[in-house]
């Protein structure tokens, strides 16, 4: 869907807040009805948002039950979303989501590539997600997905669900999410922005062997910016074998940087490595954790 070699090749004008979905499953006017859902081997690449308007976008869509019937976990894997030149722009103030799952009967979302995403827009409303699980009430599997070169110039503040550059996204009840690369985040807007690699909000999760780096902001005015390897929401889970490394790609801007930020929950950590580089941290709030 789209191309590769050339960038625009699909160019999306709609009207406030229309979305552009390169695969949707469910209709928005009725419900539709299947056991399961499997999304395999596609190419979504070379699509623009070029109108300054909310226009999202979704690399791949499974809505919500109201409008899909699903009884059975479907099966997202070895997709590829952006790839060489054809990265997916977005020029509005709407968002981007990569995988956006929405759907209680869960999904196992797998080797998966997303990559050269972008939003240009400098609104504070546009967020762009690389994979954003939102349901599920069995165990989603979010597994050896590959997330690189995300790019926003939004003034999003939001800290939490939504922010600026989020790379996978759960706020669904259970996920194991394990064994996912991510890196290449640039943040170029001057707003303290938030960018985060793996964000979790679900009651019971499992995250190992993730490997998270390089998630910077580029303009040396954004430095209230926060930097978060992992940023845990709640929820009993289990965090082990992570690697995570930030502060050493802009190591002069003072950000906010947390290896591993967790805000609430009763969570347990094992075998996690953080390394936190850079020199330019500044007094005041603006503190590096690695933990």
């Amino acid at each position: 869907i789209g191309s590769t070699s050339a960038a625009g090749s699909i160019s999306f004008s709609g009207g406030a807040g229309a979305t552009l979905s390169g695969i949707m499953y469910g209709s928005v006017f009725a419900g539709a009805t299947a056991t399961a859902i499997n999304t395999t081997g596609n190419i979504i690449a070379g699509i623009s948002l070029p109108s300054v308007i909310s226009n999202n976008f979704n690399g791949i869509f499974y809505n919500t039950n109201t409008n899909l019937a699903l009884s059975a976990v479907s099966n997202v894997s070895n997709n590829t979303i952006g790839a060489g030149v054809g990265s997916i722009i977005a020029s509005g103030t709407g968002s981007i989501n990569g995988i956006n799952f929405a759907h209680s009967a869960g999904a196992t979302i797998n080797n998966n590539t997303l990559t050269n995403l972008n939003i240009n827009n400098s609104s504070s409303s546009g967020a762009l997600l690389g994979i954003n699980v939102s349901a599920g009430t069995v165990a989603n599997t979010i597994n050896g997905n590959t997330l690189s070169n995300f790019n926003s110039n939004s003034t999003n503040t939001s800290a939490t669900t939504a922010a600026a550059i989020t790379g996978i996204q759960n706020t669904a009840t259970a996920a194991s999410i394990s064994n996912n690369t991510i890196s290449a985040f640039i943040y170029s807007a001057t707003s303290s922005s938030t960018l985060t690699g793996i964000y979790n909000a679900g009651s019971v999760a499992t995250a190992n062997a993730n490997l998270i780096h390089s998630l910077r902001a580029s303009n040396a005015s954004a430095t209230g910016s926060a930097l978060n390897g992992l940023y845990v929401n709640g929820g009993t889970s289990t965090y082990s074998n992570n690697l995570v490394r930030l502060g050493t790609d802009n190591p002069t801007l003072g950000n906010s940087i947390n290896g591993i930020n967790d805000i609430t929950g009763t969570n347990a950590y094992y075998f996690n490595s953080i390394y936190v580089g850079g020199s330019g941290v500044a007094s005041g709030t603006v503190n590096s954790f690695a933990f």
